[in-house]
């Protein structure tokens, strides 16, 4: 039935719909770290940001939106920036974040109290921020990109390897290994991912 109403554009949208023009996603992009952050008051001041060199990204939800909220920007001298310009959207990094934590060993089916969940979660992201090497900032771990550690290690590595290949070489059936390099850039917008966003995020 549908492919016959297909042929005669009979299949639409039966309820009335505002339609919104199309409207390109902004985007942001970090080179160094602390150049785009999600946090506000705290990491600001213990980061030193300067007034008005520091961007704030949300997905435009309610909260994110609040008079209140606007106003503590407005006193730290933070810019906005929104997901979509009119409307709330999904925030994948948070959802990805979810999944992460929810899917890691060891994760409980629920918490007991809030001291509980303080209790795991500062296990959970010391580990994934100072142990947990990520395949998207060439298997380091955050603290290393953010500390500054990553090149130094990633010059190690490619030591470490290079001599390896020279006694076996038939091992790297790839060839020779090459050096590793983080992204240079990272790209805030709807559909980016946790991991990419790990690098403004110890």
């Amino acid at each position: 039935m549908y492919r016959m109403l297909t042929a005669y554009h009979a299949v639409r949208e039966c309820r009335a719909q505002c339609r919104h023009a199309p409207h390109a996603v902004p985007r942001l992009t970090a080179t160094p770290p602390n150049q785009v952050w999600r946090l506000i008051a705290t990491a600001s001041r213990r980061h030193g940001m300067v007034p008005g060199q520091l961007t704030t990204h949300s997905d435009r939800g309610s909260i994110q939106i609040a008079k209140d909220l606007h106003a503590l920007y407005e006193d730290l001298g933070l810019v906005r920036s929104l997901s979509r310009p009119r409307v709330s959207n999904d925030h994948p990094q948070v959802e990805s974040l979810f999944k992460t934590t929810t899917y890691s060993a060891g994760s409980p089916d629920r918490f007991t109290d809030f001291a509980h969940a303080e209790q795991w979660c500062t296990a959970f992201f010391t580990y994934d921020n100072t142990m947990h090497k990520h395949s998207g900032i060439a298997y380091c771990t955050p603290a290393m990109v953010y500390g500054g550690d990553a090149p130094a290690v990633l010059a190690q590595r490619h030591r470490t390897m290079t001599r390896a290949f020279a006694l076996t070489p038939a091992r790297f059936v790839r060839g020779a290994p090459r050096t590793a390099t983080l992204p240079t850039t990272v790209s805030i917008h709807p559909i980016a991912e946790y991991h990419a966003a790990a690098i403004n995020t110890p």
